[in-house]
């Protein structure tokens, strides 16, 4: 009877079956401002329409999600983030006007950047700035010329911030990321291409010293299976890690020597410096470098150290600490170590290769790994093939497993089935 009953009556749809509430479209600010306040509570998804908007803000509100969609065509000035959370941002391109444009998340929570387009110009910035915020995520986004003196994402001592599957491109006299984080910094499988020097030239004591990546504090820290480029001196490195960062991990990484659109550029002279070479500052520690292809190296031929010419610079200082305490080097190609004392005697090393120079202990190997000119090994490889020690990563550069006998270096090889 109750079986019957219940097959002849309209049962309520289940409340997840029910209507999602429509997009709220917006063409002004003072629009959005609206929309922000009334999906204060409730969340909700906005939908920006139209060209230009000077000022967008967001507060403090609920942890029911926001998501804010920038639809085809649409730019910002200044959007500012502060002591909000669950706020995701799609499609949002910022340019600068006769003023810069910046993206700002000050003291925030659950931030998600999804396909935003930074875009400066030589002289005038673009650029995100963290401010003391944890949860902060940028994914498949692109950043490019953020201004001479800038940096396209400034950390701000936040934490658990993701950076991931992004671009970063032709930046003059600044850097792509810098700053110091706080707990829980990721860069996984971005793109880094092109620091180049700006309109203030090369003297270090006035101009930006632009290196791609510069990590000047932090705790567990994770840099893995990104292409780092380009970068041309008063630049120290491809990738600067200094000061105090407790728990480092740099693994699966491809520093380039070269980059197609711009032929004959000169190599850069360092791909990793690991701690200031001299001053107070604490260097880095627990630190473990792995499985990365360094193909940039030259000697210096300017600044404080000119005869300088390594691939992989670790700071004297870390000889001053007790062995285990120094940083462990394994698995890596290595271009260039023309000047060993600025590794060798500082770092554990091991079943390194490298091309030009010394090995640093009887693990380590000097020779041709027979690479392609983007870095990539082949069967013919055999300084690299199934040369490594297991444990220190699980897959490659491209996200391929490794097997019990890793190889040298960001790849793993692919046998024919």
């Amino acid at each position: 009877m109750l079986a019957g009953l219940a097959g002849g009556l309209a049962l309520p749809a289940p409340a997840e079956a029910a209507a999602r509430p429509k997009p709220v479209v917006v063409k002004t600010e003072r629009q959005f401002q609206q929309a922000v306040q009334r999906l204060k509570r409730s969340g909700g998804t906005i939908v920006l329409r139209g060209g230009r908007y000077r000022m967008l803000r967001v507060g403090r509100r609920s942890a029911r999600p926001l998501v804010v969609r920038a639809r085809r065509g649409v730019s910002a000035r200044r959007i500012i983030l502060r002591d909000t959370r669950s706020v995701r941002l799609e499609n949002v391109v910022l340019l600068p006007d006769a003023r810069p444009a910046s993206l700002d998340v000050r003291r925030s929570r659950g931030v998600r950047l999804d396909g935003i387009r930074v875009r400066g110009t030589t002289v005038r910035r673009a650029r995100v700035l963290l401010d003391a915020s944890t949860g902060v995520t940028i994914t498949a986004s692109r950043f490019a010329r953020c201004g001479d003196g800038a940096a396209c994402l400034l950390l701000g001592r936040s934490s658990d911030v993701l950076v991931e599957g992004s671009r970063f491109e032709d930046c003059f006299g600044c850097d792509f990321v810098r700053g110091r984080a706080g707990t829980g910094l990721v860069l996984r499988g971005n793109r880094f291409l092109r620091a180049l020097v700006g309109p203030c030239g090369t003297d270090p004591a006035t101009c930006n010293h632009n290196d791609l990546v510069q990590v000047q504090a932090g705790t567990n820290v994770l840099v893995e299976r990104n292409v780092f480029g380009l970068v041309e001196p008063p630049g120290a490195g491809q990738l600067y890690l200094s000061g105090p960062i407790d728990g480092l991990v740099v693994r699966d990484n491809l520093f380039r020597a070269t980059d197609p659109a711009l032929p004959g550029f000169p190599v850069p002279p360092n791909g990793i410096v690991l701690g200031n070479r001299r001053g107070p500052d604490a260097l880095p520690a627990n630190v473990t470098i792995a499985h990365n292809t360094i193909l940039s190296g030259a000697r210096r031929g300017v600044g404080q150290f000119p005869d300088l010419a390594n691939s992989l610079v670790v700071s004297l200082r870390y000889g001053g600490n007790p062995e285990e305490e120094r940083p462990l080097v394994v698995n890596n190609v290595i271009a260039l170590t023309g000047t060993a004392d600025e590794l060798c005697g500082l770092a554990r090393t091991a079943r390194n290769v490298t091309i030009r120079g010394e090995a640093c202990a009887e693990e380590d190997v000097v020779g041709d790994p027979l690479l392609t000119d983007a870095g990539v090994p082949g069967p013919h490889s055999t300084l690299v093939v199934d040369g490594g020690l297991p444990g220190f990563s699980a897959v490659d550069l491209l996200g391929r497993p490794r097997d019990e006998a890793p190889d040298v270096g960001a790849y793993e090889v692919v046998r024919a089935p």
